[in-house]
């Protein structure tokens, strides 16, 4: 059994990020992701309802938990801005449907993973075509 919380994808007519959150656990084998265009949709017994987490986005995101109870995500605006949020105590940062501009001008999508508890690295190519990187202690 794997504990999953949160299921994301873009809408590719709106390109907005929404999320479910689910109260169970769910097998593996039984679990089935199936993308069309830009949307991903879990099959499942049962599903939660979803969420839209606003932004204009280019790309899919990238999200990933470096402790318990927290959630990160990274994601490209159409701007070509890397933008971030949040979830940690029940609430998103900065806010429901607003994301934070970290910077401009990347080229691709950003790739967020946790090494360690609490520690964030961000991986980006700019407009440069060079590789970045970005990390963070929570």
């Amino acid at each position: 059994m794997i504990p999953l919380r949160f299921v994301q994808f873009i809408d590719g007519a709106s390109d907005a990020l929404s999320t479910a959150s689910l109260n169970e656990q769910i097998a593996g084998a039984n679990a089935v992701f199936a993308k069309a265009g830009l949307r991903f949709k879990l099959a499942a017994p049962s599903q939660a309802d979803w969420y839209d987490l606003g932004g204009s986005l280019a790309g899919p995101p990238s999200a990933v938990s470096s402790s318990p109870g927290h959630l990160d995500i990274v994601a490209r605006g159409t701007d070509g801005s890397l933008l971030y949020r949040s979830w940690s105590s029940g609430s998103w940062w900065p806010s429901q449907t607003a994301w934070a501009t970290l910077t401009v001008d990347i080229g691709g999508d950003p790739i967020i993973v946790s090494s360690a508890p609490g520690k964030l690295d961000v991986f980006v190519v700019g407009s440069d075509a060079t590789l970045w990187h970005r990390s963070r202690s929570l």
